[in-house]
């Protein structure tokens, strides 16, 4: 909260000069503005005193509206110069002041109205700053969950107060002011575009949060652990699966067994046929849970985990109490949750090391130790089989009590290592109440595959039983979208790099089954790189399909230690992209996969146009006549944007 009053200061002394320079030829008016300007950045600064140092929100948010009051003064002075107008040099510095000085008064009603809400949430919590999260009783934690609901309208309505602050910087004019105004100009467009950012980071997070969590209602989910390492199409192998309840921001229930005590108890007469490459490389001919997450699209794949869990759980029930237990407890469930291994790494960073049963797990070793324990150190240490995974429900238990012992100063930082995790697709979330899900999909926390009327590439790996592999084998995806005479054309090459191995135990040649989504009526030209399998040198097929409005094209690669290998793509785009460009747009999103890390990606356009607009631009985007190049990565989705 800092941050935007010093915001309002540095504003409130580009203001400040500005009327100096206008005082000078309106001598009366512009000395009173002045002195109210300097007032008013003395009444932002004690605000900033009352919330930083001595958490009043109630003295800091008088004082904020005692400035809002002035610079309402100041903008009325500064219309009785108007009459100035007709010099040009004095003119422009009128417009910049008027529209500075608006910018001020919108700025600090966002920020009246932000610490309205914030001192009401905090209010339970005065005097408590050490307080942790587990420590709060459940009616103060009912109680600012209840306020967050609340509030949500009053922070839409500073988002747009914020909102209207950038518009009316964005107005004022570089040239014609002196150098150090069009500093000051630019300082502080740098920090309402911060402060609206951190708006549009904050709200969607605090509108999801309560329901979310078990306010009003208690909320059951499935919970399962996707290991990124042993990649699948929506996040990682299943090796774990559990229960989570929500009580008011609290976790009254954690759960969590390895999934094949849930699977090898269900009879093979009950399970349906499994999905032809699992059923082809995997020589599995039965789907179970540990492989529901084959769709891309999570919010089908959480679908096929609860009814997956639903139709084994009676099975596995009568063979495990504790299960049967946690089941029984968890009735009815509301949804899904996964989690990656990075979103656990994020909170370690946040809690520091956790020791279980002798293992100190860190940010840096999580995967490694826990892979090893689970696969090879469990048999040395004499640990039955099934019981091999109660180290990771273990180490889960201990994670959440760390978190839960967090003081509320850290409690920004925990909120913003979750977001970052949903916003990178390490944790995904799937609601049976249409109206969360229906926000989680609109923030892209759900794992939906986007349903767009543009140009669209999504590439999605499946691991088939190259055990631990994953970070072993880099991924370049390049896409060139291109005009030619037999019409738009689209080009997806993905590189695998498999530069050298790792302990026997956990890698070997990799083998995924690669299904690259691409616009609805595409039609493929022709491909390079498909296997028929990991031994023949026989050229594979590709199997065309269409699926959430989309043409998928799937095909087999395998590649071994020290190998680059190559799938490519080239395919005719459909006619409404075609017409998009003749009309002078092009729009193309490219979707991640859920659980990478961030696959470089470089995208080139070149269209026999000059582009005039496109977007993102930057470092990474560069134009060469007809063509633009982007070089990024997928750590989140992205977009571009070009215009002719």
């Amino acid at each position: 909260m800092s941050r935007p009053l010093t915001m309002l200061v540095k504003l409130s002394a580009a203001v400040a000069v500005i009327i100096v320079i206008l005082g000078v030829i309106s001598l009366p008016i512009g000395l009173r503005a002045v002195r109210g300007i300097n007032y008013a950045r003395v009444k932002i600064s004690e605000a900033e005193y009352a919330l930083v140092t001595q958490k009043n929100f109630s003295l800091a948010r008088e004082n904020l509206e005692a400035a809002e009051s002035i610079f309402n003064a100041a903008s009325k002075d500064l219309r009785m110069l108007s009459f100035l107008r007709v010099i040009p040099w004095v003119s422009i510095h009128i417009k910049s002041a008027r529209a500075a000085s608006l910018a001020a008064q919108h700025g600090l009603r966002a920020l009246i109205i932000a610490l309205k809400v914030a001192g009401e949430v905090y209010e339970p919590f005065r005097g408590a700053r050490e307080l942790t999260i587990g420590e709060i009783p459940k009616g103060k934690r009912e109680s600012a969950l209840q306020i967050i609901q609340t509030s949500l309208p009053k922070l839409q309505e500073a988002k747009r107060e914020l909102e209207q602050a950038k518009n009316l910087l964005e107005k004022i004019p570089r040239d014609g002011l002196t150098h150090a105004l069009q500093e000051d100009i630019t300082k502080l467009k740098d920090q309402v575009n911060l402060a609206v950012a951190l708006s549009y980071d904050g709200i969607p997070l605090l509108e999801v949060a309560p329901r979310l969590f078990g306010f009003p209602e208690i909320k059951n989910y499935l919970f399962v652990l996707q290991n990124s390492d042993e990649m699948r199409p929506s996040g990682g192998f299943i090796g774990t699966s559990g229960l989570l309840t929500f009580d008011a921001g609290h976790i009254t229930q954690f759960y969590t067994d390895d999934v094949y005590n849930i699977d090898r108890f269900a009879p093979s007469y009950s399970r349906p046929s499994s999905p032809d490459p699992i059923r082809y490389y995997l020589e599995q001919p039965k789907f179970y849970l540990r492989d529901a997450n084959w769709s891309p699209d999570f919010s089908e794949s959480a679908k096929t985990i609860m009814q997956f869990f639903s139709e084994e759980l009676p099975f596995a029930a009568r063979k495990n109490p504790a299960l049967a237990y946690a089941a029984k407890s968890a009735t009815p469930i509301h949804g899904v949750i996964a989690v990656m291994p990075e979103a656990i790494r994020s909170l370690l960073k946040l809690t520091g090391p956790i020791t279980v049963r002798n293992q100190t797990f860190t940010p840096e070793n999580l995967t490694d130790v826990l892979e090893y324990e689970v696969e090879i150190g469990f048999a040395q240490k004499g640990i039955p089989r099934p019981q091999r995974k109660e180290i990771i429900s273990e180490l889960g238990h201990a994670l959440i009590t760390k978190v839960m012992d967090l003081p509320i100063k850290l409690w920004p930082d925990a909120l913003a290592a979750i977001r970052d995790a949903l916003d990178e697709k390490q944790i995904l979330i799937y609601s049976t109440d249409q109206d969360l899900q229906s926000l989680l999909t609109m923030n892209s926390w759900s794992g939906t595959l986007a349903q767009s009327s543009v140009d669209y590439l999504g590439v999605f790996d499946a691991n088939l039983f190259s055990l631990k592999t994953d970070p072993y084998v880099t991924r370049s995806i390049f896409y060139h979208a291109f005009g030619s005479e037999h019409g738009l054309m689209g080009e997806v090459e993905i590189v695998y790099s498999y530069p050298k191995e790792g302990p026997a135990w956990k890698t070997k040649g990799y083998r995924s089954w690669t299904r690259v989504y691409v616009p609805k009526g595409s039609i493929l030209q022709s491909a390079l790189g498909p296997m028929r399998d990991e031994e023949s040198r026989q050229r594979g097929g590709v199997v065309i399909t269409q699926e959430f409005d989309k043409t998928v094209f799937g095909a087999f690669l395998a590649v071994q230690a020290g190998e680059v290998k190559r799938l490519k793509f080239i395919y005719r785009l459909p006619e409404y992209i075609e017409e998009a460009v003749a009309l002078g747009a092009y729009e193309l999103t490219v979707q991640k996969q859920p659980g990478t890390l961030g696959h470089s990606l470089t995208v080139i356009t070149d269209f026999g146009k000059v582009p005039k607009l496109w977007s993102p631009t930057g470092l990474n985007a560069s134009r060469q006549e007809n063509r633009l190049t982007w070089q990024t990565n997928l750590r989140q989705d992205q977009a571009f944007y070009v215009e002719f």
